[in-house]
């Protein structure tokens, strides 16, 4: 049974990114891929989307400048609502109560009858050996002639997960294949401010992944050259949730140490060399003293609200990604926080701005339901598993500390404190 609804979810996902395809070619040159994303619309394949973005990258790698192509590339990102595919993905499941079920008693009842969606069974792997093996590859970086590939070959797709005014939240992979930014990103970014189909001008990317370990840290250094080329449309924030003073891995005994500790981590990302930090920003000169005082600004409102370690350290992340969305914020942006398959950290993160930004009016069943979707709609169809419960005890945190209203109220007061240094 599990198979078959998680067959249907996926080939609803990738019928949704073929209709949004073929509705761009519709009226183009294109007609031998105008028939081919027809068909695979009519009769969606797993690999549908994949087989779209190898075709592109083929035509973008040849440099004839077809604004199509910005198009189709910014199209892969942002053109599918993903939410409601998210929510199929998990109504054949027993459904929460409260948010907090989905870490403990629904996630329990769910495994004892579904183990492989644990993730780490001998099963598991041998059902999903592609995830298996681009889950490999993302660590194999010495072997030669072996890219981490998630979208053409790992089938994980991105797309519009809610938007805010002028702010359109994403969700997807790392845009990186191996350890450079993939042919379709590029050709996204180079889109920006020029495209006829979006009117977006600026890409606002959170990265997760860590700057520090020895496979993510060559990840997000393709992402921070990129931020570098294209410092007008590509803003990069890297805020490792890696960090051993975010995994509780450190001595630190007091809030106010870790805001200590974390003042020094954010003063030389600012200040100091790409690397010599866990976190890393894209910045104009001009910049660096304001956004600066932003940081410092979020470490204080964190410090007033923190029940506890574990509480602060998710509240400034959360604090910090809202501040650099607002500090770089131009017209209408492309808003995407991820890790490197945006499944488990990034998933975690992504469901508590939702339950904070657009759960607010919802009952608390509503909440649960809603959140659900993204907290295991997106690795069930990404990679046919549950969340790892590591990744999510931040927002556990949170869940238990404060109400969605007092979280809101928070990522408001960030955004005040923002406008208030400019």
């Amino acid at each position: 049974m599990i198979i078959a609804f998680l067959d249907r979810a996926k080939r609803a996902e990738q019928a949704a990114i073929m209709h949004m395809y073929a509705a761009m070619l519709r009226d183009s040159q294109e007609k031998e891929l105008q028939q081919t994303v027809e068909h695979l619309e009519r009769e969606p394949e797993y690999g549908a989307m994949a087989h779209v973005v190898r075709t592109m990258r083929k035509r973008i790698m040849r440099g004839d400048g077809d604004p199509l192509l910005h198009d189709l590339a910014l199209a892969t990102f942002v053109g599918t609502s993903l939410f409601p595919i998210l929510e199929q993905a998990v109504e054949w499941l027993p459904q929460p109560e409260k948010v907090i079920d989905l870490f403990g008693s629904l996630r329990e009842q769910v495994l004892k009858n579904e183990p492989d969606l644990s993730g780490k069974t001998f099963f598991y792997y041998l059902k999903t050996l592609r995830y298996t093996w681009s889950a490999l590859t993302s660590v194999l970086h010495r072997i030669p002639f072996i890219s981490y590939d998630p979208k053409a070959f790992g089938y994980n797709a991105s797309g519009l997960l809610f938007s805010e005014d002028n702010l359109d939240w994403t969700v997807g992979p790392t845009p990186t294949v191996g350890n450079h930014l993939a042919p379709e990103a590029r050709a996204a970014i180079e889109g920006l401010g020029k495209s006829k189909k979006f009117s977006y001008s600026i890409w606002i990317y959170i990265n997760l992944q860590s700057i520090q370990h020895e496979t993510e840290k060559k990840r997000s250094k393709a992402l921070w050259e990129a931020a570098n080329e294209y410092p007008d449309r590509f803003r990069l924030a890297s805020l490792s949730v890696d960090a051993p003073f975010y995994r509780g891995h450190s001595s630190f005994t007091s809030v106010h140490k870790c805001r200590d500790h974390m003042l020094d981590q954010l003063s030389a990302a600012v200040y100091e060399p790409y690397g010599k930090s866990w976190y890393a920003f894209s910045l104009f000169d001009h910049e660096r003293d304001r956004w600066m005082a932003c940081a410092e600004a979020v470490l204080e409102q964190t410090l007033e609200m923190a029940v506890d370690i574990q509480t602060f350290n998710e509240l400034v992340v959360m604090g910090l990604a809202r501040a650099w969305q607002k500090f770089t914020l131009q017209g209408k942006a492309i808003s995407t926080i991820a890790c490197k398959e945006c499944i488990d950290r990034a998933g975690s993160l992504n469901a508590a701005f939702f339950w904070a930004l657009c759960c607010r009016q919802c009952s608390e069943q509503e909440k649960a339901k809603k959140c659900m979707a993204i907290l295991w709609g997106r690795p069930l169809l990404a990679r046919s598993r549950l969340v790892e419960p590591s990744r999510t005890q931040g927002f556990e945190s949170l869940l238990k500390a404060y109400s969605s209203d007092d979280v809101n109220e928070y990522l408001k007061k960030v955004q005040k404190q923002v406008v208030s240094v400019e």
